[in-house]
């Protein structure tokens, strides 16, 4: 009977441990491949793609998403308990199955804040877009700021103008025209970077 006990609270932390491995992979590849569409102005393609594009539209989508994940662990964890041996393995278990719904609770908790300091940022660009009276400026403004700053640059304002970009209304138009403009500078720079190093290359001596 000990060693059933045992081997439960070893199952119980192995399906938290799953469903955190599991989102986590999810939720990366779902940002690659979301990011990846976005880079590219186009709408995202794959299931993990669509995936993050819903989880990052709202924070109430971020919410639901983690509400959906604690649930999962925690009936999966109050059955397992309770086909060992009902109700007395649920309350030898009840303080790992606390546990473990904690941490992954912790994580939901994490995910919705940064979807929500994101679409804070989403927010805040917007109505500064809004008030701006010639926005193709602002916009090639703040891109010219933004990749001023190199590595240092703020890498959710990035991902906000791109998403942004996406929008099918003036302020996305600018936004859309200031980061291809950009990126035109930029390959154009480097193959005025290319020819002339190898101009300046003379003859190898060893």
């Amino acid at each position: 009977m000990q060693t059933n006990l045992e081997f439960l609270l070893v199952e119980i932390i192995g399906i938290g441990l799953i469903f955190q491995i599991s989102w986590l992979f999810l939720s990366r590849y779902g940002r690659g491949s979301y990011l990846s569409d976005l880079t590219r102005f186009a709408k995202p393609s794959g299931r993990l793609s669509r995936y993050y594009s819903w989880r990052m539209e709202s924070t109430k989508n971020a919410i639901l998403e983690g509400v959906a994940i604690i649930s999962i662990v925690t009936i999966s964890s109050i059955f397992l308990a309770f086909w060992v041996n009902g109700l007395s393995s649920l309350l030898f278990a009840l303080p790992y199955l606390l546990f473990v719904v904690a941490l992954v609770t912790i994580s939901a908790v994490q995910v919705v804040v940064r979807v929500k300091r994101l679409s804070k940022r989403e927010e805040e660009l917007l109505k500064k877009m809004e008030e701006a009276e010639y926005k193709v400026d602002e916009a090639n403004q703040i891109v010219d700021w933004l990749h001023a700053q190199g590595k240092e640059g703020d890498g959710r304002l990035w991902f906000v103008l791109y998403r942004t970009a996406q929008l099918p209304n003036p302020i996305g138009y600018a936004i859309r025209d200031a980061l291809l403009e950009k990126r035109k500078e930029i390959e154009e720079e480097k193959i005025d970077v290319v020819p002339s190093e190898k101009k300046d290359e003379g003859i190898g001596i060893d």
